[in-house]
């Protein structure tokens, strides 16, 4: 557990940079008439789900925060 607290962060920031390229370059392309998969909720539900209701709402915030900054 102690292993795991000590890298949960590093953990979220790799995973959601990973998640926010995978969202910008390759979800347009996968892009069904008008509806697109969202990655980025699926990585806040993984995130709330597996460290907790703390560093899912801190990754929330910060992955939407992102999204809406390089959306334009």
């Amino acid at each position: 557990m102690a292993f795991e607290k000590r890298y949960s962060s590093l953990y979220i920031i790799f995973a959601s940079v990973i998640v926010i390229l995978i969202q910008s370059f390759f979800i347009p392309m996968i892009e069904i008439k008008i509806w697109r998969p969202n990655l980025i909720i699926l990585a806040i539900i993984y995130f709330g789900y597996r460290f907790g209701v703390i560093y899912g709402t801190i990754a929330g915030f910060l992955l939407g925060i992102t999204q809406d900054t390089l959306s334009g």
